[in-house]
């Protein structure tokens, strides 16, 4: 799969969606607002999990929050670079919303 990079103040929030909504951007969406993302379907670099926790400490949120929400909806630091901050993006990450139908 193909990879992008990020600035590091794309990376530096607390936010786990707008971090997803800056992976999007960096894979050439203009518009992040249809989209919605699958947590399990992308790699990241170690620098971008350091980033994440840099921002939460500055924050004031406690490391085992800061963990947790790591833990469970964010990426997989798998990519072993603690200097760039790159994606890999899986098939399945990017969900386009669909039209909801209306409710009877």
């Amino acid at each position: 799969m193909k990879r992008f990079e990020l600035t590091q103040e794309q990376c530096h929030t607390i936010s786990m969606g707008k971090l997803f909504d800056n992976f999007a951007v960096a894979m050439g969406y203009d518009d992040v607002s249809p989209l919605r993302y699958d947590c399990t379907r992308i790699l990241v670099s170690k620098a971008i999990q350091n980033e994440f926790f840099k921002a939460t400490k500055e924050t004031g949120t406690p490391d085992y929050v800061a963990g947790m929400a790591w833990l469970l909806c964010g990426p997989k630091a798998t990519i072993e670079n603690d200097e760039r901050f790159l994606i890999e993006p899986q098939e399945g990450f990017i969900i386009e919303n669909e039209k909801e139908e209306e409710s009877l």
